[in-house]
Formats: structure tokens, sequence, C-alpha cells
């Protein structure tokens, strides 16, 4: 393991690091995540993806409160990768070494920026750094996250949670939001596949660093409260499961972008396929016995499969999913 702990530093402002935050319809929800960011980062980059007239009202009215601080960016459709990819490239312009992607409703700790920062410093192969991710924690119950990764070559999937040691290095994948990414690394790697959409942006995007040699690395002292979608969560005996009710719309996309990733990255990295199936089982359990509307959920799944493995990818579907990253 190429870590070392770094000396503890008093939270500050980074200069080089910019937010780009994609946001769609949150309103004044948006606040929490701007007022987190704001002291952590040298500047926020607030994208708009096609939010109505509402929303966007209050998302100018805060681009004006933090006036130099933060940037609002302006599109028309509710492509996430797009997004991400259009606020990278104006942080790029202006000058920024380092982007952090976050979503808009993710709330981070007043110090995750400076914790990834500092487990960056003290990666001891920095040319090999690709992502620096937080801990990822449910922002009902604050239950942490687990995190894939492989062994032999690549070919044989594991799980991790964070124990004793303060990093987990070698992570296959992580929630694109709170990762912290060189702008080296962008360039490297390649632009956000647009083809998309929503689903599987980060995950590809993660392989795709994963396969050019690099390490991602999970920090646990670097924590972001994060929701996924409608989840509820239920009790059988002493085990819990938690469904995330998304709709039929969403599921077609989530199991195209799941079979375009499979046939993308499989070959190099057997191990995140074989991961992935097992959370398609998990998730399949969780839609016939927890969730609603589930024979037309099963429909869309069994048509997104289809289109993956006729290669499709993201058009006006995308707009009927409902936008939000999660």
């Amino acid at each position: 393991m190429q870590y070392s702990s770094p000396d503890v530093h008093e939270n500050h402002r980074i200069s080089d690091i910019c937010a780009v935050v994609v946001c769609y319809n949150t309103g004044a929800r948006i606040h929490p995540v701007i007022k987190a960011l704001q002291p952590q980062v040298g500047h926020i980059l607030l994208v708009d993806n096609g939010s109505g007239r509402e929303s966007y009202d209050i998302f100018q009215s805060a681009a004006e409160l933090y006036g130099q601080g933060m940037t609002l960016l302006r599109r028309e459709d509710s492509n996430l990768a797009a997004g991400q990819n259009e606020g990278i490239r104006m942080a790029k312009e202006r000058g920024f070494q380092r982007f952090l992607l976050m979503d808009h409703d993710s709330i981070p700790e007043k110090d995750m920026v400076a914790k990834l920062a500092e487990a960056a410093a003290a990666y001891q192969n920095p040319d090999k750094l690709g992502i620096v991710a937080p801990q990822l924690c449910d922002s009902r119950s604050e239950r942490a996250g687990t995190y894939p990764v492989s062994w032999w070559r690549h070919r044989l999937p594991g799980r991790r949670k964070f124990r004793e040691s303060p990093v987990i290095e070698g992570v296959l994948n992580v929630v694109a939001s709170g990762s912290l990414i060189a702008m080296a690394v962008y360039e490297a790697v390649g632009p956000m596949d647009e083809g998309f959409g929503i689903d599987y942006v980060d995950k590809d995007f993660c392989l795709r660093v994963v396969e050019s040699g690099r390490v991602i690395l999970a920090v646990r002292d670097a924590k972001l409260y994060h929701q996924l979608g409608d989840c509820r969560d239920h009790y059988f005996w002493k085990f819990r499961l938690t469904s995330t009710n998304h709709s039929p719309e969403r599921r077609y996309t989530i199991y195209r972008n799941r079979i375009r990733c499979w046939r993308r990255h499989g070959r190099k990295i057997p191990a995140f396929v074989l991961y992935d199936f097992g959370a398609m089982g998990y998730d399949l359990l969780r839609v016939l016995f927890l969730e609603e509307n589930r024979i037309l959920k099963i429909k869309a799944m069994l048509r997104g499969m289809r289109d993956g493995v006729r290669g499709r990818e993201s058009g006006i579907d995308n707009q009927r999913a409902g936008n939000s990253p999660n």
C-alpha cells in the first residue's frame, strides 16, 4: 500500500480545486450544498441541467449571493455526463488544476475536501493516482458504504469496508459525488461518456481510470452524506434490505447502461462484471419482493438489457428517466 499518514492541518480553502455541481430542479435544497462547499474550494461551478424557472431563479440568486466565488452555467438538456463535461471544461479554462464532482443532494463534512487533498498529497506514487473519494454515508441512517475491489489481476471481485486503515486502495469504482480528480487524469482518460446519459457514467469513468493503470482511493475521514433515490428500509428478522424505488423508465436506463458497461470493460476487468452481476441479482430480488409496479419494472429492465446488447446509447429516454443522478 503506497500511503503514509499525512500531517493533519486545519481546514482551509484549497484554491486550485473547482467544485462542479450538476443540479436539476432542486430549488432551495441547493443552498446547504453550496454553503458546505464554499469554504472548502477555490470556486463553485453550478451546472443547471435544464431546470424549470423556479429552480433556475433560486440558482441565479445563489450565484449573486456568492459573487465571484460561484458561477452558474445554464444548460438545456438533462444529460448528466454532458453537464459534468461542460463544467469540467469551464473549470480548466479558468486555470483550475483539480475538480471535485458533486451531486445536488450530497452534503460534505466541513473538512471533507481538505481530507481528500491530504490523502492525495500523502500518496507515494502521484503519477499513478487517479481518483480520491470520500467515505459515503447514507444521509438518513449514516450507514457507511462498502467499496468494490478486485484480486488476482482484476479477475476476482471483493468488497472492503473501512476498518483500522484510513484509506482503501485499489477500489474499482466510486460514486461520482465527492470525487477529487486532477485535470491531467481527466485529459489522459477522456471525458465522461455522454452516451450513458445518467446511469453508469461514474462507473465507466472509474473503470477507464483503473484500466489506465491508475489507482482509486477511498478516504475514511473524508465524509460525504448522500441520499440514493427514494430509498426505504425493510426489516426481516435481523436483516435489513433497502429498496431504491426507481421508476420503470429509470430501470430501463440502468440496465441498458449496465450491459453496455459490461461489454466495454468485461475483458479487462472481469471482476467488475462478476461484482455487478451479484448486485443485479440483489436488485432483482428487491424489485420482485419490495417494490410496487414490479411487472412494469421487470419489463423495463429486460428492454434495457436488450438495448444494451444492441449498443443503444442515451437518447430521448434520458429525458424521461427523471434526470436525477441517483
